[in-house]
């Protein structure tokens, strides 16, 4: 496993039903860009939080993604919708 691989899988916070690695904090920063500079284009977040999972599932063997569960894509969508609205806000002036 590759130590950027490695680095991206540590989980910062885990309980029964939700686990945080910095995946998480990528999809979440990356949507946050998305929201800033795309606000209020929802379709355009869901079509592209489902692509994105949909490539990570695809490639999970081969690249740099862990294999995911079922769970581990609601939390990704989760995580870009919540990054999504936070660049809205941001961009706003909302969010300071």
């Amino acid at each position: 496993m590759s130590k950027l691989r490695q680095f991206l899988g540590t989980r910062i916070f885990k309980s029964k039903y939700i686990y945080v690695d910095y995946w998480s904090i990528l999809h979440l920063t990356l949507f946050f860009i998305i929201g800033m500079n795309y606000p209020n284009q929802w379709g355009f977040v869901i079509v592209g939080s489902v692509i994105f999972e949909l490539v990570e599932k695809k490639f999970s063997r081969k690249i740099f993604f862990l294999r995911e569960n079922f769970n581990d894509t609601i939390i990704d969508f989760a995580f870009n919708f919540i990054g999504y609205y936070l660049g809205m806000l941001y961009i706003a002036g909302g969010l300071i």
